[in-house]
């Protein structure tokens, strides 16, 4: 019997040390960069997105900042001021289109309001507002001199006129100039002056010329009125004080309208009626129930929407916050 041959192998071993072809490289290459380009563009979209997130966010706090010293000024306007005048206490002035309004709110700083008790003209420098000591004159009663002392003083007669003696006290507590406003409440207009001193019957003037002239007939009267005039310019909600043009005070940036609406509620025999109006001033009328009012004594709250805008990456984020404000003051007259 043959002894049994061993059984070799025919598999050889290669030499060549074992690796990736090139098109398993390119495959995996293709499939990395697709992981890649999917993962950057997620990172990318994110960031837009938080960024958008933070610009609307700013937005927001900014209209809100600005509303709040609106909502303060509106709930003030009418202070020491009487619904029953001629005087507006807020006024909405409303531009063609969607173009920004202007609003205007009013309050008076003094319990103290004096009577015109002689023709001013445009180029005066001292406006009357009282008679002389043993006038004659009678008639407006709120002229006759009357001297019982100052504020200080009060047992003790001065020679000056009750009503300049409480304008000089108010006055002299001021540290910058002060304002004061004319006012006629038949042609229902006025303006800011800037007031200077006393005599022992009229308040005097710089030498500014006023724009109207303001006959005694009309029954004028002068406040220390607070004015403020909020609308926006060049993307910026500003105030204008006491018709100071010159030195108005930003409040907020960024924005791109402001839009205001007066609602009006008139209650007779029991029936309620209510309207809004996109404006209001000293000669605006409302008719409903049979009867014309004057508008601005009916106003029961005032509509704000302020827009804002900010860009993004090419890409604009407007954001707009709406809010109806209470003139608390002219409510609880």
């Amino acid at each position: 019997m043959q002894p049994r041959q061993p059984i070799r192998s025919s598999t050889r071993r290669s030499s060549r040390p074992k690796g990736l072809t090139i098109i398993e490289l390119l495959v995996t290459m293709g499939i990395l960069a697709i992981i890649l380009g999917a993962s950057f563009s997620l990172v990318i979209s994110n960031r837009r997105i938080y960024q958008i997130d933070q610009s609307r966010t700013a937005i927001n706090q900014n209209l809100r900042s600005g509303m709040d010293i609106l909502a303060a000024d509106v709930r003030q306007a009418g202070e020491r001021l009487s619904v029953s005048g001629t005087l507006p206490l807020l006024e909405v002035i409303n531009a063609a289109g969607a173009t920004p309004e202007t609003l205007v709110i009013r309050r008076n700083l003094s319990d103290t309001i004096l009577p015109v008790c002689a023709d001013v003209a445009t180029n005066a420098t001292s406006i009357t507002v009282a008679f002389a000591p043993g006038s004659p004159n009678t008639t407006p009663a709120e002229c006759v001199f009357k001297d019982n002392g100052s504020p200080t003083n009060p047992t003790a007669p001065n020679g000056t006129a009750d009503n300049v003696d409480d304008w000089r006290t108010y006055r002299l507590a001021q540290t910058g100039g002060t304002r004061a406003f004319i006012w006629d409440p038949v042609l229902k207009q006025g303006e800011f002056f800037t007031y200077t001193g006393e005599t022992p019957t009229a308040i005097t003037k710089n030498n500014v010329n006023l724009t109207y002239a303001y006959p005694r007939a009309n029954q004028p009267v002068v406040y220390l009125l607070e004015e403020k005039r909020y609308s926006v310019n060049n993307g910026i909600l500003q105030v204008v004080k006491n018709g100071v043009v010159s030195n108005p005070d930003q409040i907020i940036d960024r924005v791109s309208d402001f839009q205001i609406q007066a609602t009006l509620t008139y209650t007779k025999n029991s029936v309620t009626t209510t309207t809004t109006l996109d404006t209001l001033g000293p000669t605006t009328t409302w008719t409903t129930q049979g009867t014309t009012l004057v508008a601005w004594q009916y106003l029961t709250a005032v509509n704000i929407t302020l827009t804002g805008s900010a860009t993004v990456q090419g890409r604009t984020v407007p954001r707009s916050l709406s809010d109806r404000l209470f003139p608390r003051n002219m409510l609880s007259q």
